[in-house]
């Protein structure tokens, strides 16, 4: 298993904890089948969505020490656009956040949730 598939496996483990609440594994795949492309959904979907109180949550994992923009002088694409979905979620009432960590994910997740019960 990869360090971020560790860290994917320890975040869900917590989230089925937490009362009030539904969370899932997004897997996004896309490629050719009988000629005609196919993707699951988009790409710059966060890996874990669900339900908390009634908000919807996205929640992007990522390996552990990974650093928005590291080692380029701006953002990938990708990570572009993993930015702007959380910030449209938050826009439209839900809670968005990155982890790289467990330890971050429930850092992140207490100060996202203050005064919710959790």
């Amino acid at each position: 298993m990869t360090e971020e598939g560790q860290v994917l496996k320890d975040c869900l483990d917590f989230l089925s904890h937490v009362p009030c609440s539904r969370f899932f594994r997004r897997n996004i795949v896309s490629g050719s089948r009988h000629g005609h492309y196919v993707q699951s959904g988009p790409k710059y979907h966060a890996d874990i969505w669900g339900i908390f109180e009634g908000r919807h949550v996205e929640i992007e994992i990522k390996k552990p020490g990974w650093i928005p923009g590291k080692g380029n002088a701006k953002q990938t694409e990708r990570e572009r656009k993993q930015a702007e979905w959380r910030q449209e979620v938050i826009d439209l009432g839900g809670i968005a956040l990155w982890a790289d960590s467990l330890d971050m994910l429930i850092q992140k997740w207490e100060t996202e949730t203050h005064g919710l019960r959790t």
